[in-house]
């Protein structure tokens, strides 16, 4: 009795759409409610509640796309964990910003494709360490000088608008056993050229990918694959 009357109330209470999946948005008299009540599941999303209906079956699906999307997920979800830098984390919520995800939401969205079946990254140049408007320079590259150091040149002109004069470059250096490391190089998109040194010896297992950030870092550019 209790339950048919719980959803009579619901659907007096603002309920406007009923599928399979998804019921409603609840109004403000159900806020924050989460849990489940007979066959129904109370969640928050974007500062809402919702009511979707549990689902009557469940099949463990296994085709070769639903295990390589399992795969894909889980290797990009910990890859995430692995990058402990504050500025990766502040990137992606940038990202995130009035998009209603989470920074960590946005980055499996930018590099899910950059992964495997396996949970391993198998395209490095699909992998992005940042994203936003702020725009690449021209003719970037890098000139690796030995095991350590190397310089990334890029082309600046004080005439044409791209970027500011005083967004910052960042560098990644990934290895393939996952030592990730970030270089703040303090270099300006002005100077036109950077140089910076590797923690770890350069060989054929580093990646490093490059992206610029503004001055208050609070916007940030597609990051950069250099090939070495």
């Amino acid at each position: 009795m209790f339950f048919q009357f719980f959803i009579r109330s619901l659907y007096e209470e603002g309920i406007t759409q009923i599928g399979e999946k998804v019921m409603a948005r609840a109004t403000d008299e159900l806020k924050n409610i989460s849990g489940t009540l007979g066959n129904l599941v109370f969640y928050q999303r974007n500062g809402g509640t919702y009511i979707r209906m549990k689902p009557t079956k469940y099949r463990d699906k296994k085709t070769d796309k639903q295990v390589l999307l399992r795969g894909r997920f889980a290797g990009c979800n910990y890859f995430y964990k692995c990058l402990q830098a504050d500025m990766f984390r502040q990137v992606w919520k940038t990202v995130a910003k009035d998009t209603g995800k989470n920074a960590q939401n946005m980055f499996i969205r930018h590099n899910i494709h950059a992964f495997g079946k396996e949970q391993g990254i198998t395209d490095y140049e699909r992998l992005h360490f940042s994203a936003g408007l702020l725009p690449l320079p021209r003719k970037l590259g890098l000139e690796r000088r030995n095991a350590h150091d190397c310089r990334v040149y890029w082309e600046y002109n004080p005439r044409e608008a791209i970027g500011s004069p005083t967004d910052r470059l960042y560098v990644v250096e990934l290895h393939t056993d996952l030592r990730i490391r970030l270089h703040e190089t303090g270099v300006c998109r002005r100077e036109g050229e950077a140089l910076f040194s590797t923690f770890y010896a350069i060989d054929k297992e580093t990646h490093l990918y490059g992206f610029w950030g503004n001055e208050a870092g609070t916007s940030f550019s597609p990051s950069h694959y250099f090939p070495l």
